[in-house]
């Protein structure tokens, strides 16, 4: 008898859980600040990446030169991830 009043209260919990969901199609007709906001975060991810790729080549570009290379630039190797990435930001 336990068994069958808690396959019971599971059954009614779960019905219920199902007339919570709201399709997005429905939330985007009242919400429609949403309309917009996944492009923006896509665009925004794409952004973060290509600075990050940016950053990683200029990094890797910089540490192939030697001591003698990056002093003739007035830099030592403790400015590399500096100005890799103030590149990366342009």
């Amino acid at each position: 008898m336990h068994f069958l009043h808690c396959c019971v209260a599971t059954g009614t919990l779960c019905s219920a859980a199902t007339n919570l969901y709201v399709p997005l199609t429905f939330a985007r007709e009242f919400f429609p600040a949403t309309k917009g906001l996944t492009t923006m975060f896509l665009t925004h991810l794409v952004g973060v990446f290509q600075q990050w790729r940016r950053y990683n080549d200029s990094l890797r570009q910089l540490n192939r030169l030697g001591d003698r290379e990056l002093a003739d630039l007035g830099m030592t190797r403790g400015d590399i991830p500096r100005v890799a990435w103030e590149s990366s930001e342009r």
